[in-house]
């Protein structure tokens, strides 16, 4: 009796196992990115992606993509895709132009590299909210036409 205890209790592990793991497996979504109002193709595109208000243009992202410019043509825009799972994000893309890896300021801490953000929001005396830069990923492709001119 002991043992078809253990085989029941072991199955019944087993199902609920396989259970969590298919309620935590999140369905992947779609963002397509057009980059278009680039200057120069020196440096690098850095995309960072954030899903949450608090972490907002800091370090904490959920996604960095860095997308080298130098073989792409200057008068076509810049098209890519992000493979995420399907929830609450807002983009911050900026134009490294000296590949370095990090936005140049001026001393007021205002870029000194061309940025955009998702939706192409604006700030006001300050970077954008991220609620004006949030946008919904669920099943459909979502195209994020960016001008960071």
């Amino acid at each position: 009796m002991a043992g078809l205890f253990v085989v029941r209790r072991g199955v019944l592990t087993l199902v609920l196992v396989g259970f969590s793991l298919l309620a935590g497996a999140a369905q992947q979504g779609t963002v397509q990115l057009e980059i278009i109002g680039l200057e120069t193709l020196e440096g690098q595109l850095i995309v960072r992606v954030y899903s949450r208000e608090d972490a907002w243009l800091s370090e904490d992202f959920v996604l960095e993509k860095k997308v080298a410019l130098a073989n792409w043509p200057q008068d076509k825009p810049m098209v890519f895709t992000l493979e995420l799972p399907q929830g609450e994000y807002a983009l911050s893309v900026f134009h490294d132009q000296d590949g370095n890896g990090r936005m140049k300021r001026y001393p007021m801490g205002m870029p000194a590299e061309p940025v955009v953000m998702s939706n192409n929001a604006l700030g006001n005396f300050g970077p954008p909210k991220f609620k004006d830069a949030r946008f919904e990923l669920g099943d459909e492709v979502v195209v994020q036409r960016l001008d960071i001119s």
